[in-house]
């Protein structure tokens, strides 16, 4: 079964620039520092629909390859990608970037994945990854603050 993700935050800062962090795939080590450890082994300078970004993720102790391909780049607006190869039998995540009054942007993550079969098969390792994933999307927008 699917599962949805959906987290949301306002950022004291312009679109433009809260975009360019959260975009930028040589962030992704700093903003998920400390629950993810990134390792960032190609992309392409300029993000656009069709790039492809691979990093080496460590998780629990597990390395895993993820490759990730960009589905739609709306620079300042929206930024969609989906996993080709990775921890999740499928992961898509789409990034909303909206003006919130002057000088603020709320930024969206709605994030679908499936579980592979198996691994995490049961409702209480369900729940887990979900309340996980939560978490850790909600720290990465609180990491933004850093880079500003």
């Amino acid at each position: 079964a699917m599962a949805h993700i959906q987290v949301s935050r306002i950022i004291e800062a312009p679109r433009t620039k809260v975009f360019e962090i959260l975009a930028d795939p040589s962030n992704l080590h700093d903003l998920l520092r400390g629950e993810i450890y990134v390792e960032l082994a190609s992309a392409p300078d300029q993000l656009t629909a069709g790039s492809e970004i691979r990093v080496a993720m460590t998780r629990f102790g597990m390395k895993q390859l993820v490759r990730l391909k960009v589905d739609d780049h709306l620079h300042s607006k929206r930024l969609m990608y989906h996993q080709v190869e990775g921890f999740f039998k499928s992961w898509s995540h789409i990034m909303k970037f909206e003006d919130h009054g002057e000088g603020y942007t709320l930024v969206t993550d709605l994030v679908d994945y499936t579980l592979p079969f198996g691994i995490l098969g049961n409702l209480s390792d369900d729940l887990f990854v979900k309340s996980d994933m939560t978490r850790i999307l909600r720290s990465r927008l609180e990491r933004v603050d850093e880079f500003l």
